[in-house]
């Protein structure tokens, strides 16, 4: 753990843009591909394979969907509070912590002055029997959004 906190990251940043289906706004973005690391992916994933009855199953405010995520932490939702699934949410943020800290937070604040703290962190699930798509969406209440997939450490 020790080492991940004094880990700030150093790799290489790719940009673009995307245009909006309907509107024409156009979104910018940045791909930091090796953000976390093989070792972090994979000890998240080891934690999330035993506990596969842990995952919401609400309907998805984008698609109507079911969600399969598991509420890390967050400011507003309740779900981030239930006790019976603490010790899980615990071991998750020993790993997901040091990682924004160290990593998220500066590259954000850097690059996006204006953000705030970092306000909400799930993990969403898709496997083959499952969703696998999550549609081109706007994130509200968000300044900034940041998505990590564990799948390709990353």
């Amino acid at each position: 753990l020790e080492r991940m906190l004094a880990q700030a990251w150093l790799g290489t940043v790719v940009s673009g843009s995307v245009k909006w289906p309907v509107s024409g706004w156009k979104a910018d973005f940045n791909v930091l591909p090796s953000l976390i690391e093989g070792h972090e992916a994979m000890a998240m994933k080891d934690i999330l394979v035993k506990a596969p009855n842990d995952f919401d199953e609400d309907l998805d405010g984008v698609d109507k969907m079911l969600t399969y995520e598991f509420i890390i932490a967050s400011a507003g939702a309740q779900k981030a509070h239930d006790p019976i699934r603490e010790r899980l949410r615990q071991k998750l943020l020993d790993i997901t912590l040091p990682i924004i800290k160290s990593r998220i937070e500066p590259f954000v604040k850097q690059r996006y002055p204006k953000a705030g703290a970092v306000c909400h962190s799930m993990i969403r699930r898709y496997l083959l029997h499952e969703r696998r798509t999550h549609n081109t969406h706007w994130d509200i209440p968000s300044y900034v959004s940041v998505v990590v997939s564990l799948d390709s450490a990353g």
